[in-house]
């Protein structure tokens, strides 16, 4: 069995973290000298963490794999004889950008290319790519066709009569270099400060039909509005882009929580209980805002398994959510927000559904596990080994 963690968040905002593997928790001592942090959630190579700066940070696990990306751009030129007195960068108005992405739509000049962070390093300069869509091209890479736009299939490798437009291709590579230590990922506003965040979610590893690298980073900001993180896979840990997601009318959205399969569980400020309806392969965000009956008290607290929702209610009373089907929640709306509340047994403070819908929960400062779940009961519970903080 490989080596996954728990994660938890000492009262200083000391980071800790136990090995499935080991017995006790180790302090993280990754984090900058007198940086705590104040939210955190996991998967299986990475960790995603609101620090006390309210920025959110990731850290991703070292592997035997390297993440190497690739950036490429499209150089493009028009046979103009008359006046030019052939190839040349100067096109006509209706064509596409010097320099630019493959299907034109977008400039792209070599120089505008940045690293996406401090996370990584350039590993060649810009080259010709030989091939174009597995298609050798002609000498110093230039593929050939009539017209801008054109099939790939009638590109050529070599200049025909009626060819005056031609293209080639430049990449160049770069590797992530900041393993095992925390990013700062940039925030939806240049300044990070004009919004920050308060809450942020890991889930999305068990979409059915969605690349096995996959995963759903779900955050909330001071503002109450709810935001997505978008082009995370393994090659790109970090992501590329913020989207902010239609929030559910005038509710400010206070915490969020995801599931494996993709659901989306929220609360607001105002203690009404939220879930996003309409998430699936095709729609990752889905298309609106179920309200949930509330318990008997207000929930604070709520988290999301594959088949089961946990919350925790202002007076510590813990509450489960009978028949929620993860894979079915995106196109049913009974298996997505369930069918009642069952109140449980004890009081807690905090709540987080894992693998398995396994539970783990925080009760009297001390860290305890759920041992057995199935369908609408819970069995047991085992204490994990204290932290010192």
């Amino acid at each position: 069995m490989p080596e996954t963690y728990i994660w938890a968040i000492g009262t200083l905002g000391q980071l800790y973290r136990l090995s499935t593997l080991g017995t006790c928790w180790d302090v993280c001592t990754t984090k900058p000298k007198g940086f705590g942090f104040k939210k955190i959630t996991a998967a299986k190579f990475s960790a995603w963490a609101i620090g006390s700066d309210q920025q959110v940070y990731v850290y991703v696990l070292a592997t035997d794999l390297p993440i190497r990306a690739q950036e490429r751009t499209f150089q493009n030129q028009r046979w103009r004889i008359f006046k030019y007195g052939g190839w040349t960068d100067n096109l006509i108005f209706t064509d596409r950008p010097n320099y630019s992405s493959e299907d034109g739509l977008k400039g792209c000049p070599k120089e505008s290319v940045q690293l996406p962070s401090s996370a990584w390093l350039w590993e060649s300069d810009w080259h010709i790519q030989e091939s174009i869509d597995g298609q050798l091209t002609g000498p110093e890479g230039w593929m050939y066709a009539f017209d801008f736009p054109w099939p790939a299939e009638k590109w050529y490798a070599e200049q025909r009569l009626k060819c005056f437009v031609r293209r080639r291709k430049w990449i160049r590579f770069r590797n992530y270099t900041a393993f095992n230590t925390w990013v700062k990922v940039p925030g939806i506003r240049e300044d990070g400060m004009e919004e920050p965040f308060i809450d942020i979610a890991v889930g999305g590893q068990e979409i059915s039909g969605i690349a096995s690298d996959y995963l759903a980073i779900w955050a909330v900001t001071i503002r109450g509005r709810v935001c997505y993180r978008e082009g995370i896979s393994q090659n790109n840990p970090e992501g590329s882009s913020w989207k902010e997601v239609l929030g559910p009318g005038d509710s400010e959205v206070n915490q969020i929580s995801v599931g494996p399969t993709g659901l989306v569980w929220a609360v607001t400020w105002n203690g009404k209980i939220l879930a996003r309806s309409g998430i699936t392969k095709d729609n990752i965000t889905g298309t609106g805002w179920y309200e949930v009956p509330s318990p008997e008290e207000k929930l604070y607290q709520i988290s999301v398994g594959s088949n089961a929702v946990w919350g925790v209610g202002l007076d510590g009373i813990v509450w489960f959510r009978k028949n929620v089907h993860g894979a079915m929640a995106g196109t049913q709306k009974e298996a997505c927000i369930g069918t009642g509340w069952v109140q449980m047994v004890g009081h807690m403070a905090l709540i987080n559904v894992g693998v398995s819908d396994q539970v783990l929960h925080l009760a009297s400062f001390a860290v305890c596990r759920e041992t057995a779940i199935s369908g609408e009961y819970v069995f047991g519970n085992t204490n994990l080994p204290p932290t010192n903080n």
